[in-house]
């Protein structure tokens, strides 16, 4: 059952790399148009 713990977690880091990525590409182009 721990298995399962590791990959929510594992799927939580990707998702806030990816919600990272989205701001800094928002933030590098400026207001969106």
């Amino acid at each position: 059952m721990n298995g399962k713990g590791q990959e929510t977690r594992r799927v939580r880091g990707l998702h806030l790399l990816l919600t990272i990525e989205h701001t800094v590409a928002i933030t590098d182009q400026g207001p969106a148009s």
